[in-house]
């Protein structure tokens, strides 16, 4: 009776934890939220770009020229809501540029970053593009929606004209702005 309700107990606290999502609160050791100086703090190799690139009304406004994910050197723009200065969005690229060396492709560091975000998060939320051909380039487009955080994951490529891999990291409310 005893070994029947230990196995009993051992089994409820399994299924509850794997039923317990799987969130990141921001990246990289930051949250969503965020003022800049803070960020910088944590991030101190990350430098103040001198124009901000603007995107749905946020300003990139910090950088990593050089960030290895997965063995790939990705750039990374971090933005920031100007009314508030709270981090929202982070978003990494690779490009290929041609020729592109075998291995050293988009949709090389895509998969890459793929397996990464399966292993860490589950299978995406959306498959919008899933290998598909459009104009010559293969694409890629899927989404991790997570309590806190959407993953998006984009790619194009093809090895006439090289092509990019880019991961988005983004408050999920602020995700769900962009929709309205």
């Amino acid at each position: 009776m005893k070994y029947a309700t230990v196995t009993i107990c051992f089994l409820m606290l399994s299924l509850s934890a794997f039923g317990q999502d799987v969130d990141t609160p921001g990246w990289y050791g930051t949250e969503w939220g965020t003022g800049m100086a803070e960020v910088k703090t944590e991030l101190p190799e990350a430098s103040e770009v001198s124009e901000p690139n603007m995107s749905d009304g946020l300003e990139g406004r910090l950088a990593l020229p050089s960030f290895d994910l997965a063995g790939f050197e990705y750039s990374v723009l971090l933005y920031f809501n100007p009314s508030t200065d709270g981090l929202q969005r982070v978003s990494l690229k690779y490009e290929a540029k041609p020729p592109v060396e075998r291995g050293r492709d988009a949709q090389s560091a895509c998969s890459r970053v793929d397996d990464l975000l399966h292993k860490k998060y589950g299978s995406p939320t959306r498959n919008l593009r899933d290998g598909e051909r459009v104009s010559g380039l293969f694409m890629v487009h899927r989404h991790w929606i997570l309590p806190t955080t959407t993953i998006r994951l984009l790619s194009a490529d093809s090895v006439e004209v090289g092509g990019f891999c880019s991961i988005i990291y983004e408050s999920t409310e602020s995700a769900e702005m962009e929709k309205i």
